[in-house]
Formats: C-alpha cells, structure tokens, sequence
C-alpha cells in the first residue's frame, strides 16, 4: 500500500527530508499494488490525459519541445499514461506515470534508462496537494539521483492560452544542476527553466 508508511524521502543516495505534506507516503514505493491507482492521470497539476498536446519554446530561440499524452505500458503490474518528450533536433524521451487513489503521480519510468520492479520503485511525480517546503526522491537516472522541491504554490502565471495565480513552483535537482519547473492548475507545465508553454491542446477542453 502507498499510504500507510511514514516519511521515506530517501531513495539511492537521496538526502532526508523534514516532515511535510508528503510524510504519509513511502519513496521509492517497492512493489506497488496495482489496486493502489486508478485509471486516469488527472492531479490538476500533473494532468496526463491521452491526446493532450504542450509546445514549449524560450524566446528568441528557434528550437521547440512538443510533449504529447497517450496510454502507456503496464509497469510493475501498474497501467501507466505515457509522456513523449521531443526536442528540435534530439531523438523523443518516454516517461510512464500512474496516478494513486489519493491524487498523488508517480514516475514508473523512462524508456531505454529505468524502469520500476524489483528493488527499485516509482517515485514521485507531483503530490495530490502540494505544500511550501515539500521534498521528494523523484528517480536515479543512471548515476544522477533526481530530487523535487515545492518552492511555491501560488505563483502567478500569465500568458495568452491562460492565467491563474494558483501556480505550483517546483525546483528538480538532478545531481549537481537544477531546473525550476512551474505547474498551471488544469494545463499542466507551463514553464521549464527559460522555456514557456506557446501551445496547448487537450481533448478535455474540446
């Protein structure tokens, strides 16, 4: 079960984190009952519903990021919706996330680098409800182990496909380096470091 742990922010080499919103949960989850999630990735924050289309751009460069929703792979035992990240000029990047009863995402995985079963579990994604100083074990992508921060849940946020001033900051460290990722209510991500959303289709706003 993901809820009847206390605070396990402690994954591979990841650092202890105080109590806070997320100290009912056990990251990485070993073994995760598939009984444990539901069908659909709808957290407000971190919505994964197939069809739905981000385009991402930093300004005044020429390259894009497109990021397109759709039913992923059964991992450890687990349905997962799938992420396929593609950079101007790069090959895609596939993520896998499944989402647990109580709104919380967890990351399954990413193609060709990991994978949840066995020793490893998922870790999280985004919490059903985040709060101001939460922090978490997101995954180890290779030898990096990868950390998220909530810094802030209400940032305004304001562009031409939408606004709101309930926006979720979240700082992710991957070893050494770290990106500051903003999350809009009903959309999603909509900024990562010096990249903002330009375009966004979902088949839930048609």
């Amino acid at each position: 079960m993901l809820l009847l742990t206390g605070l396990a922010g402690c994954g591979s080499g990841a650092p202890a984190y105080p109590p806070t919103g997320v100290d009912g949960l056990q990251i990485p989850t070993v073994s995760p009952a598939p009984q444990d999630f539901v069908a659909s990735v709808d957290n407000p924050w971190f919505p994964v519903l197939p069809g739905t289309r981000w385009v991402y751009r930093t300004a005044g460069s020429p390259f894009r990021t497109t990021v397109v929703a759709a039913p992923g792979p059964v991992v450890d035992g687990v349905p997962t919706a799938m992420l396929t990240t593609t950079e101007t000029g790069s090959a895609p990047i596939r993520d896998y996330y499944a989402q647990d009863r109580a709104g919380n995402v967890w990351w399954f995985g990413r193609a060709g680098e990991w994978r949840a079963g066995g020793d490893v579990g998922p870790g999280l994604a985004m919490p059903a409800a985040p709060r101001r100083g939460d922090g978490y074990w997101m995954a180890d992508l290779g030898d990096v182990s990868v950390h998220g921060v909530v810094v802030d849940t209400d940032r305004a946020w304001d562009a031409r496909i939408g606004s709101t001033e309930h926006a979720v900051v979240i700082e992710v460290v991957r070893g050494s380096t770290a990106d500051v990722e903003t999350f809009s209510p009903g959309i999603g991500m909509v900024r990562k470091g010096q990249a903002g959303l330009v375009s966004y289709t979902s088949p839930a706003r048609s």
